[in-house]
């Protein structure tokens, strides 16, 4: 007797209506069609391509870059009807027994494109599910009840279901809301226009006003940039004019807008309390080489591909090359500072994830202090000779970062701050911006305060 993915494509055959068909372009057996007893025995999965032709979609003359956009828009107006339509309500599993198992499919997603594999388990705007000149393609997920082996009975019974999907899937599609997906299509054609623009001006990213950085992290989206926006309050970035904010035009919208441009090659510093923002800053930025969709809080941070973050961790070294920071070994690693072999310290993995930047021309490095090594950042007096921090590299030899831009966000390392090109300080989650050289008269008080704590009685042999 055959298997139920055997019989996959005849069943498929006899549910279309017309309106919606098996995409046989891109039909690939037990890889994206499938249909499959679970696990526990107690549904059936199915995964198959369908072709919907003449969707509703924008005006023709919206750039076609940001197509996915109205893919998205379609995608989350399904998942907003599928406890409406007893058809629709297979794509989540909701009629079987652990309907949880299959809640992946019904995740809201806001963010329209992201590179790689990062949420693949979510329904999205991709490879899979994507507008062209035939129409609508979308690869449907989801589980019905095990209706028990494919016999003449069992399969009449998943014919109805599937038949039902098609039937509501093909409803909900022509009532999607143009106008939404008009503007997601705009706003991701404006992303990657400004992505690709950026270099241009001098910039690697670019953090628009009024941007809502926060996230909420959920069981399908536990990775910022996945996740949705925070709820509750929420307080926007917006950049202090004493930063000169840049003004940027967006290409499709024609709107302009303005943010904190971070330049090729400057280095900036994020201070702060503790819990103020910083670490959520630098993911937001990271998060610019994604595309956002209208409402997601991130639409108007843009960052160039290429961005990398360096943190500390023990690991083995493979021929990695730290010479930028170490001029020496320490016993028991072996090879030279331009290749080490052993197990390395915190602050060596990290000066090799840096230099590992530096040579593949990264265009921005960014550093979260709470998960640095702080002795490979700024100096110490007892720190080895043969140890150059980043602090002392950015005062006197910058050029060998090449061009790298660089954001810290800095808590207590007041000596790196002070060697930055612009800091900014987080008060009440808002943005303020501190004058450097206010910044180091500061730093000077306090290191003349500690000095004579120094030498104070109870300091004295």
């Amino acid at each position: 007797m055959p298997g139920w993915s055997e019989l996959l494509r005849g069943i498929l055959d006899i549910c279309g209506d017309g309106q919606i068909h098996v995409d046989l372009r891109l039909f690939r057996a037990n890889v994206n069609a499938y249909l499959v007893r679970s696990i526990d025995g107690t549904a059936l999965q199915f995964s198959f391509p369908l072709l919907i032709p003449d969707p509703p979609v924008p005006t023709p003359d919206l750039p076609p870059e940001g197509a996915d956009g109205a893919v998205l828009v379609h995608i989350e107006h399904i998942k907003s009807r599928a406890r409406e339509f007893p058809g629709l309500r297979a794509i989540g599993g909701l009629d079987t027994q652990l309907s949880a198992h299959h809640a992946a499919a019904l995740e809201p997603v806001t963010f329209i494109h992201t590179p790689g594999m990062m949420g693949h388990s979510l329904w999205k705007a991709d490879s899979n599910n994507f507008l062209d000149h035939d129409g609508l393609h979308l690869v449907v997920r989801g589980a019905i009840p095990y209706p028990g082996p494919p016999v003449g009975t069992t399969r009449r019974t998943v014919v109805r279901h599937f038949t039902g999907l098609f039937d509501d899937l093909s409803d909900t599609v022509q009532k999607a809301p143009v106008p939404r997906m008009a503007e997601a299509q705009v706003l991701s054609a404006d992303q990657k226009f400004l992505r690709q623009r950026l270099p241009e001006m001098g910039l690697v990213c670019f953090v628009g006003d009024g941007s809502l950085v926060a996230r909420r992290l959920t069981r399908f989206r536990p990775y910022f940039r996945l996740a949705g926006p925070k709820e509750g309050l929420h307080v926007p970035f917006n950049c202090p004019v004493e930063a000169m904010p840049a003004e940027i035009e967006l290409p499709c919208s024609n709107e302009t807008i303005t943010g904190l441009g971070i330049r090729e090659g400057e280095v900036i510093a994020i201070t702060g309390s503790n819990a103020e923002g910083k670490t959520t800053i630098l993911e937001g930025i990271i998060a610019g080489e994604d595309d956002h969709a209208p409402g997601d809080g991130r639409q108007h941070i843009v960052t160039v591909p290429g961005a990398v973050s360096a943190e500390a961790g023990s690991g083995e070294m493979r021929a990695d090359d730290i010479s930028l920071f170490f001029s020496s070994l320490p016993p028991g690693i072996a090879g030279t500072p331009k290749q080490v072999y052993g197990n390395g310290s915190a602050s060596m993995v990290m000066a090799a994830q840096i230099q590992r930047a530096v040579s593949r021309r990264s265009p921005l490095l960014l550093i979260d202090e709470d998960r640095s090594a702080s002795n490979l950042l700024v100096p110490c007096s007892t720190q080895h000779a043969g140890v150059i921090p980043l602090s002392t590299i950015i005062r006197e030899n910058r050029e060998c970062l090449g061009g790298m831009a660089i954001i810290v966000a800095a808590g207590t390392m007041d000596f790196l701050t002070a060697h930055a090109d612009r800091i900014f300080s987080l008060e009440g989650h808002d943005v303020c911006f501190i004058d450097r050289a206010r910044f180091r008269a500061g730093l000077k008080d306090h290191l003349r305060h500690m000095k004579d704590a120094l030498e104070e009685p109870e300091f004295q042999e």
